[in-house]
């Protein structure tokens, strides 16, 4: 696709291309009442927002939704905002120790998958490099103990990370 028109002719706005793009995050929805914030999941903030709508109508004073966002206001003084955002990482999972070549340079880099699918820690458009054997991850204790240990040197930005 070249300035928004694809192969057939037909024009793509540049709207449409830009919700692709959101699409391939995951999404959740931020809760906001009162102050608090919390994340909830597509489904809790959508069952909210159709009780608020299709519910007994003595309970909401104000409700407004758009495309991305919903704020109600209930008549016991709640003030609710659930705004549609990106989900935050996880923590808790800790990241892959998979370290390999990356490019002509003698860095190795930390990988978030150990295979073709992955990409270094430091920069997400730098791919693992493939050898005729195929790909060789190693772990960074593995990389040290190596006999060809003394010819590279670890990413110092993928190590901070």
């Amino acid at each position: 696709m070249v300035s928004g028109v694809d192969t057939i002719g037909s024009r793509v706005s540049t709207r449409d291309i830009a919700r692709d793009d959101e699409e391939d995050a995951v999404k959740v929805y931020e809760r906001t009442e009162n102050g608090t914030t919390t994340h909830v999941s597509i489904k809790d903030a959508m069952a909210e927002v159709n009780e608020a709508m299709m519910g007994p109508r003595r309970n909401i004073r104000e409700m407004s939704s758009g495309r991305t966002g919903h704020w109600i206001t209930y008549r016991d003084g709640r003030k609710v905002t659930l705004i549609l955002v990106d989900a935050p990482e996880s923590e808790d999972e800790p990241a892959p120790d998979a370290w390999t070549v990356a490019s002509h340079k003698m860095l190795l880099h930390r990988f978030t998958a150990a295979d073709e699918t992955g990409r270094a820690v430091c920069n997400k458009s730098y791919r693992p490099w493939r050898y005729g054997n195929g790909y060789t991850f190693r772990t960074k204790a593995e990389q040290q103990a190596h006999e060809y240990a003394d010819l590279y040197r670890f990413c110092p930005k993928c190590e901070a990370k």
